[in-house]
């Protein structure tokens, strides 16, 4: 009788679930090229907002492509790429998303991906979870990052359609269901305990996403009391009763609100379909738009995936070494 060696273990078929969080969600940047050099690649891949988009070009192998045009943004040239202007139901219209995507050589559809790939939208009209499996890619990533109150609902196969973050910020169910047998989630909007929102004091106000990257300038004049600290805030009675912090502007509410709804939202999906292994990034003091800081988010994702090497080595996840 010839005796035969079993054959090696077969790899689980990865899935990574790519959360939401605006710029902040440039960390899943650095986490897929440290994942990529530890030799772990994933099968297949899911996003909601932010995550739908770097999603779709790791599903497309169009991540070094996403990396330098992400890298290109400074200062002012952010304002050009997200079309800032007042559209039906939102702040920016978002019709540079599709121009970006052709830009760094993605196809026009999802089928004709190389890798399975998932975005998450929500329903306007009935608040249902959306899964984007099929079609247009531009489409679907545009849906999945129609944050409230800052881009315009998207209409897509016959409905308007929101971020994906509103029903799942991090589309683990739907990783599973495209067929992982093991799913890494990156949630970019971990606070680690940190507060949410951090109160400016009137003597030294903090400089906003618009300030700081020499937007204001350039916004209509209306627009510019967005901006914390633009207006007095609540009159006072007296002096007592002032606010001891600079009220917050528009962008910083619209934020902070997400979150605080992410963080509830989040902590049910996960607890209902945890994924094998969390990646939390602390990004909290990145603002959702800004886009310029995506250098700083990498790093970070970098440095999340060397934090929890021994985690990721207990999965085995790596290809079976040759014998």
């Amino acid at each position: 009788m010839t005796r035969t060696d079993p054959d090696p273990p077969r790899r689980p078929r990865i899935g990574v679930a790519l959360g939401s969080g605006g710029a902040r969600g440039w960390a899943h940047l650095g986490v897929l090229a440290a994942l990529a050099e530890r030799g772990i690649r994933p099968d297949i891949v899911t996003g909601a907002s932010m995550g739908a988009l770097v999603g779709a070009a790791a599903a497309g192998d169009r991540l070094d492509a996403l990396e330098a045009w992400c890298r290109r943004l400074q200062n002012a040239t952010v304002l050009r790429y997200i079309d800032m202007r007042i559209a039906g139901g939102g702040l920016v219209a978002g019709q540079e998303v599709a121009r970006m995507l052709r830009k760094i050589g993605l196809p026009d559809r999802i089928e004709d991906l190389p890798l399975p790939f998932g975005a998450v939208a929500t329903d306007l009209e009935t608040g249902a979870e959306v899964a984007l499996t099929r079609g247009p890619i531009a489409g679907a990533v545009r849906s999945s990052l129609a944050i409230p109150g800052v881009f315009s609902p998207h209409w897509h196969d016959g409905r308007w359609l929101l971020d994906g973050a509103l029903c799942d910020p991090v589309p683990v169910r739907l990783a599973r269901a495209l067929g992982a047998e093991v799913v890494i989630a990156i949630d970019p909007n971990a606070s680690c305990g940190k507060p949410l929102w951090h109160a400016q004091t009137p003597e030294a106000p903090g400089q906003t996403l618009l300030s700081r990257v020499g937007m204001a300038e350039v916004l209509p004049k209306a627009w510019r009391g967005m901006l914390p600290g633009a207006e007095d805030g609540a009159e006072a009675e007296d002096a007592s009763t002032a606010p001891s912090s600079q009220p917050p502007g528009y962008f910083q509410v619209v934020s902070t609100a997400i979150d605080i709804m992410q963080v509830h939202i989040l902590r049910q999906r996960l607890a209902q379909n945890p994924p094998d292994l969390l990646l939390e990034a602390d990004l909290k003091h990145v603002g959702i738009l800004e886009l310029h800081r995506a250098p700083e988010a990498m790093e970070h994702g970098r440095a999340l995936v060397d934090r929890h090497a021994t985690a990721l080595d207990r999965l085995c996840l790596r290809p079976a070494a040759p014998v």
